[in-house]
């Protein structure tokens, strides 16, 4: 075993050091808790700080934007593929341990390299680009107002659990083929930051054994929905292959999506500049979303790659086999990201697309148009019905997650001004796109000022 250059003794790094790996000793690790002042780490250790996940479990967390994106693109130097990280080879992380449910190699591209990761991503990206974008919009749209009238009669709400969590899932079930009246596997209840590590594995298997059987039934019954897409690829899925590549989508692309939503709508409710913006129509909803991932990314830092070789890279000497932790928030907050000593985060992120909140490289998320298509609309749906939305407790009071890789908020509790539900005038879109609707279209979201100027006229 041999975490991040860690010999059996040393001090860690001299005052002032810019450079703390040196004389062959190891800096002390940090212990990864979500709460890290990036600044101080970054003056502390470069552009690499050693971390600690767990008691004896260490990695290096990446501080500079210029070192993520790096590694997010680097694959010869950087696999993605868990099997390659020598504490979980050499049996060091604990059976009980939750890097087990993080690092976990699969049948699906995220946890692959190479040909394997190729042919496994090929099948679900040519799926999502064929998504029209209008059908999207509308269904999102209904979807939207429909879990806005489950709560919007009553005054209060939870949005995280109830609009954050659940629009994205009603999506995702949607896309995938599920019919309304069928009794499907809750995807929420995959994510451990919305329920207990036992019942998010629990439920993992349980979504991960539907999708197989609704991969068969699709072999046999194809639809015009994602599922079938996928079994009808040249890359010729196996139905496991088809189960594994599903849970992946629903499992990273609910928990970020919710995330983002939530993170967003905080910002909205504490932030009176810029709720102003939005209502006097100096900043739209689309803006809002890239700030926020800019800013407050659904994922503050992620394990999910894991070094081939030794190297030197920035300021640490990386041995092969090191997990590496990429640090979106560290790399947002890079002061050197802009070349002008300001945050890149504070520098145009209205229209700076530039931030790594969707990876790069081969890796990068295939579903990312989804994710913004449901979070702008969602938001702006949100808004437009309950203009007067306001946070039902203190800030401070707010959880947030503190599991690596956790994904934003635990709670949004709201109070407004209760309104009659408004179910699209009652037309209902149909449960699955059809066929001539897999083509790409091109569409985007309406702009949030344009939906507030149509509620103004109808007050």
């Amino acid at each position: 075993m041999h975490p991040p250059h860690s010999p059996a003794s040393g001090t860690g790094p001299p005052p002032n050091s810019a450079c703390p790996l040196y004389s062959g000793e190891s800096p002390p690790p940090v212990p990864l808790t979500g709460q890290e002042n990036l600044a101080e780490l970054r003056e502390r250790y470069g552009s690499a700080a050693p971390v600690e996940l767990e008691p004896g479990v260490r990695a290096w967390l990446l501080l500079g934007y210029q070192e993520n994106l790096e590694a997010l693109r680097n694959t010869r130097s950087f696999s993605n593929d868990p099997r390659k990280w020598s504490l979980r080879r050499e049996g060091h992380i604990p059976p009980d341990s939750p890097l087990r449910y993080v690092a976990q190699h699969l049948p699906q591209a995220a946890t692959n390299d190479g040909e394997v990761h190729r042919r496994l991503r090929s099948p679900v990206a040519a799926a999502l680009r064929r998504l029209d974008e209008e059908t999207l919009q509308a269904r999102v749209q209904y979807l939207a107002d429909l879990h806005i009238d489950a709560f919007s009669g009553r005054g209060h709400a939870e949005l995280v659990e109830e609009y954050g969590s659940a629009l994205p899932a009603a999506v995702l079930n949607w896309i995938i083929g599920v019919s309304d009246d069928e009794r499907a596997p809750d995807i929420a209840a995959t994510d451990p930051q919305s329920s207990d590590r036992a019942t998010a594995h629990e439920q993992l298997r349980t979504v991960t054994q539907y999708f197989t059987e609704l991969a068969r039934r699709k072999r046999d019954s194809p639809g015009h929905d994602l599922v079938s897409q996928l079994v009808a690829h040249e890359s010729n899925l196996s139905d496991t292959e088809v189960a594994h590549s599903l849970t992946m989508l629903v499992t990273s692309g609910h928990g970020t999506t919710s995330a983002l939503i939530g993170n967003a709508l905080y910002r909205v409710l504490t932030d009176a500049d810029l709720r102003s913006a939005l209502f006097d129509f100096q900043l739209r909803v689309d803006d809002l979303v890239e700030q926020t991932l800019w800013n407050d990314p659904p994922q503050r830092s992620w394990l999910g790659r894991y070094a081939r070789e030794d190297l030197r890279f920035g300021s640490a000497d990386i041995r092969a086999g090191d997990g590496i932790v990429i640090g979106f928030a560290a790399a947002h907050s890079d002061p050197t990201a802009t070349g002008s000593g300001e945050s890149a985060a504070g520098l145009g992120s209205a229209t700076n697309r530039a931030h790594l909140s969707w990876g790069a490289g081969a890796h990068q998320c295939p579903g990312q148009h989804l994710a913004w298509h449901i979070a702008t609309t969602g938001i702006s749906a949100l808004l437009r019905r309950l203009p007067d939305t306001r946070l039902g407790t203190s800030p401070a009071r707010i959880r947030r997650s503190g599991l690596l890789n956790g994904r934003g908020l635990l709670e949004l509790p709201v109070t407004f001004t209760p309104v009659a539900a408004s179910r699209s005038g009652g037309k209902t879109p149909p449960s699955t796109p059809e066929t001539a609707q897999y083509a790409p279209r091109g569409g985007v979201s309406a702009p949030f000022a344009a939906m507030v100027a149509r509620w103004r006229r109808r007050r």
